[in-house]
């Protein structure tokens, strides 16, 4: 079965299960709230308590993720979804898509582009502050992310000033691995994270994903970082994956509450 088909087929089952929950009113908004491209999904009140940042994969954009935001049926909360720049990306032959940094292999022995998550971390900080500044508390701002984007809700969370809520990371796996424990932000010792992987993903292999748990459990993070395997799952995302993220984000603001 195709990515499209299986993507449009896990798009109706979502929302079929969502459409039993009573109906939560949110306005799109057509950029990231800082400048770049992006969507933002903000309650029709204009209020909110959390944010959720939500950064897609490589050669996608904030679309293709967008209309789950709603379907999570979480409260008073805000969802950021920035785009990528296009770049050029040396595992597509050089040629420029939507990218957080620059890939150059699919192994965990491939170099990466450090300047590349680095910029692209700069750019999710500052939406960060921006919310900060308006008064959402940094313990009810969650980053999360679907493969490179979970490599950047990583790269950006691990090494944070501020105590966030959590990190969602699906699919996905921890850059720059040798960074760590040097890298680690004190702050960041009490964040919940939720890692999910299928254990069919032939992009980003479950072991790769497994690996970077275990990295994460030599930083003495508490409470212990959590790994779902979904069986049968590949590259890409389906309602159980989901309703763990759902599950675990309202956990998150709960306990913030």
């Amino acid at each position: 079965m195709n990515t499209l088909l299986k993507k449009t087929i896990f798009l109706l089952q979502f929302s079929c299960i969502a459409s039993h929950s009573r109906t939560f009113a949110m306005q799109a908004v057509r950029n990231d709230g800082a400048g770049g491209r992006g969507i933002q999904y903000v309650p029709k009140s204009g209020e909110y308590q959390n944010v959720v940042v939500w950064l897609h994969g490589l050669g996608d954009t904030a679309d293709g993720w967008a209309s789950m935001m709603p379907e999570l049926r979480l409260e008073n909360t805000k969802f950021i979804l920035p785009t990528a720049k296009s770049r050029p990306i040396a595992l597509n032959g050089g040629s420029p898509m939507p990218g957080w940094s620059d890939i150059y292999g699919l192994s965990s022995s491939d170099r990466e582009d450090r300047a590349g998550f680095d910029e692209s971390a700069a750019r999710v900080n500052t939406l960060l502050q921006q919310e900060i500044d308006k008064g959402i508390a940094p313990a009810r701002i969650v980053i999360a992310g679907f493969s490179q984007g979970g490599a950047l809700a990583f790269h950006t969370a691990l090494r944070s000033a501020h105590t966030l809520g959590g990190i969602v990371a699906l699919s996905t796996w921890v850059p720059l691995r040798d960074d760590y424990p040097a890298s680690f932000s004190s702050a960041m010792s009490t964040v919940p994270i939720l890692q999910v992987h299928g254990d069919e993903d032939r992009v980003v292999g479950h072991k790769w994903g497994k690996g970077s748990h275990e990295l994460l459990k030599t930083l003495s993070i508490k409470p212990e970082p959590q790994f779902i395997t979904i069986e049968g799952m590949g590259h890409s995302s389906d309602p159980e994956e989901m309703e763990h993220v759902k599950s675990f984000l309202k956990k998150v603001f709960d306990a913030a509450a």
